[in-house]
Order: C-alpha cells, then structure tokens, then sequence
C-alpha cells in the first residue's frame, strides 16, 4: 500500500490552470485505518480531467509529541481525536475552500515529530482524507460531499500490518499490540459512529468500481453544475441515465 503524495503536483498551462475565484468542492473521505481511503482518491484523481485535484490528510495535522510522550509512545492513543490538531486542521481546510494556496505540517511517525512544510496547491476539486474527518461538525459543514469508505476489518488489518512495518518500521507485534489496545476501539467508539454523516458509504473501497464510477459520476455533475470544464467522456455514455438512477438510489440523502 503506498502513502499520499507530498502534495499533487499541478503541472498545467495557464489556461489549464483553476479558477481560483471559484470556490473547490470539497470532498471528504472518512473510513477506518488500512480501508482503502487513499485508493479511492487515487481513482478520482485519475479519473477526473486536467488534474486540479488536491489531497489533504488528516495524519498530517497529528500534534507532535512531546518527549515525555515519546518515551511512553506504546501508551500513546492515536485513534483520539485529541491526538489532533483540530483547530490548524479547520483554518488549512477553510484557507483551501476559499481558494488560497497552503502550507501543511508534515508529521513523522518514525520520529513523532514535524519536519519541513508542504506546499499544498488549491484545485477545482480537494480531497480531504483520514479515519476521522467527520469528527468536528465545523469540518463537516465545509465538505460538499462526504464519503464513508467500508471494509472488512480482517482486510483493514492486513493492510495496516503491511504498511506500519514497511513505511514506519514497527514490528508486526507492535502492529497487533496497538490494534487491539487503540486502534479497533478508535474506530468502534469514534469511526463507525461518523457513517451516519456520510452522504456516499463506498463498500470495499476502491475495488468496487461500479460504485465508484457511479460517485465519479456525481462529481462530475457537481462540477459542471459549477461551470468547471470536466469533459470526461467516461460520465456522458449511452449509460448515463441509468448510472445517475442508481447513483441516486445508493447516495443516503441528508437534510
């Protein structure tokens, strides 16, 4: 499984370049640790035109600990929101929504600290990700769309052993030690419960590629609908109606 890039790298020709007047949809990506959140933006970067699309993560915006944290670190829960910086967290998504470039923090699992910042460049379209995105309501009201990505938590697991043991050098004990003492408490307690705010619930992720073509879909009616070029020829087949008949069927509609 591999990381979020740095930021995404908008390699375009003045023409091509967003509209920064305009605001960005904003779509949030919530879902438990190792559920395929990072695949489905992946699949909606790569699959909408031009390429104006930023990703945000949340794992960037842990607070950094301090060193009597850091010598009990097997003690630390990172599946709390407390282990957050919320309100850095809140004006980075609200600078972005209205259109202004970003410095991000970076955070260092290895180290437990930040290093340099990242430059986080605006687009038409922000992906903001991580296990508990839902959590604050003020993040919730600047998301235009929220996607809750579900998965076996068997198949969460797995990925989560492969990618703490090969991006942050942790053994596969420590891996099941925190799983079961923070990680699937975290996600019963604070993730599950943020499905009910969701408007999109994605099962298995990005491997569910009718379902994701359907969401693709949706974004792209919401983008033109903001006047923003999207010609993909993907969202205007023979299909099309039909695709938006069931789209409509399976998004939960909130009032």
């Amino acid at each position: 499984m591999t990381s979020l890039p740095e930021y995404y790298e908008l390699n375009l020709s003045e023409s091509e370049k967003p509209n920064l007047k305009k605001k960005p949809y904003i779509i949030g990506v919530c879902g438990g640790s190792g559920s395929g959140k990072t695949s489905v933006c992946r699949e909606i970067i790569k699959k909408l035109p031009n390429k104006k699309v930023s990703i945000i993560s949340q794992d960037w915006f842990y607070r950094p600990l301090n060193e009597k944290e850091k010598e009990n670190i097997e003690e630390y829960n990172f599946d709390d929101p407390k282990a957050l910086d919320n309100k850095l967290l809140l004006q980075t998504l609200k600078n972005l929504k209205a259109g202004s470039n970003v410095f991000c923090p970076n955070y260092d699992f290895v180290t437990h600290s930040r290093t340099k910042k990242k430059q986080l460049i605006t687009g038409d379209v922000i992906l903001f990700e991580g296990i508990m995105v839902f959590h604050s309501k003020e993040l919730r009201d600047v998301m235009d769309l929220k996607v809750f990505v579900e998965t076996d938590s068997d198949v969460r697991l797995a990925r989560r052993i492969i990618r703490d043991i090969n991006e942050r050098g942790r053994t596969i004990m420590s891996v099941i030690e925190q799983y079961f003492k923070f990680v699937k408490p975290g996600y019963d307690d604070f993730v599950a419960p943020m499905r009910k705010f969701a408007d999109v619930i994605l099962l298995k992720g990005s491997h569910n590629t009718v379902a994701v073509d359907l969401l693709l879909q949706r974004v792209s009616v919401e983008l033109e609908n903001r006047k923003v070029n999207t010609n993909n020829k993907l969202f205007y087949s023979k299909q099309t109606h039909f695709n938006t008949y069931l789209l409509d069927d399976i998004f939960q509609k909130k009032k």
